[in-house]
């Protein structure tokens, strides 16, 4: 999984990693519809949540801008243009509902409490930024689905599509179905008050318990805690450019190379970033899903 995740940050912002290809030994094949655990993507942009923009007293000084968002994400603008921030999934020692940390998908529980990874990037959209609408922001969350795929090979040539896609976590009057069928009261009201230490089981569009996907527990934090190592870093400007992970690479370039030709297509800046930001959630969820 690890190698899937980097092969999604080293590929083109602008190229989308395509479904794994089936095998066929005559070159014309036609399979039923079926159904896989997959990983999914949302990416929306929260540039109207930013606040608190700060100018320092020695407005020339490295660092002159502050700007924040409600979960505490943070920019501090001098040489650094951008900052990925991924919030802790466990909070003094209990696991935080993940609806209480999004910002953009708070009303879709079956999205934001299946969440593998959910962070937020800040970024200046013009290089002499002095207000706060000259910066940025977009929420990334990934998340365990499952996926219906229509799959066919005419002529050699091999087409997969999506038929549906589901977050369904099996559930039955508030509480979640855990693997050992045990159940297990949810209650947000507060993060120290939320735990869920049982597997995740979800179930595809028109299945029956017997077509349930189940993510065991110790999976989930290895890749819970593994995605929180890589969703993090910086991006800066000055006498060349500087990254400090391979994700502030990819973001940036997302970001910075990309709206390069916004006045060639016709779009606008913010328009083409929020573009190639979802190709690039995709193909991380995309690649994590072949894997």
């Amino acid at each position: 999984m690890k190698q899937a995740i980097q092969n999604a940050l080293y590929n083109p912002v602008n190229e989308s990693i395509p479904d794994v290809e089936p095998t066929c030994s005559t070159g014309d094949c036609i399979w039923p519809h079926f159904s896989s655990l997959a990983v999914c993507a949302q990416v929306a942009n929260i540039s109207n949540r930013l606040s608190s923009f700060h100018v320092s007293a020695a407005v020339r000084a490295p660092i002159g801008y502050k700007v924040t968002l409600p979960n505490g994400a943070y920019l501090e603008a001098g040489q650094h243009v951008m900052n990925i921030t991924t919030l802790p999934s466990i909070v003094g020692g209990w696991q935080r509902s993940q609806s209480n940390a999004t910002l953009a998908f708070f009303n879709e529980s079956s999205i934001s409490d299946t969440a593998i990874s959910n962070f937020f990037v800040i970024y200046r959209k013009t290089t002499n930024s002095t207000t706060v609408d000259d910066f940025g922001a977009m929420e990334v969350l990934l998340h365990w689905c499952v996926n219906t795929y229509d799959t066919k090979v005419v002529a050699g040539d091999a087409v997969t599509s999506i038929t549906s896609n589901v977050t369904r976590v099996v559930t039955n009057d508030g509480t979640i179905l855990l693997s050992n069928n045990t159940t297990e009261l949810k209650d947000t009201s507060d993060p120290s008050n939320y735990t869920e230490t049982g597997s995740l089981v979800l179930r595809p569009m028109n299945g029956n318990v017997g077509n349930n996907f189940t993510v065991e527990s110790k999976a989930k934090l290895a890749l819970d805690m593994y995605l929180l190592s890589v969703f993090g870093g910086t991006y800066g400007k000055g006498f060349g450019r500087s990254y400090s992970s391979d994700a502030a690479m990819m973001i940036s370039s997302a970001l910075f190379d990309q709206p390069s030709q916004a006045h060639a297509t016709g779009q606008t800046a913010e328009d083409i970033r929020l573009h190639c930001m979802e190709i690039a959630a995709q193909n991380m969820a995309t690649s994590m899903t072949n894997k």
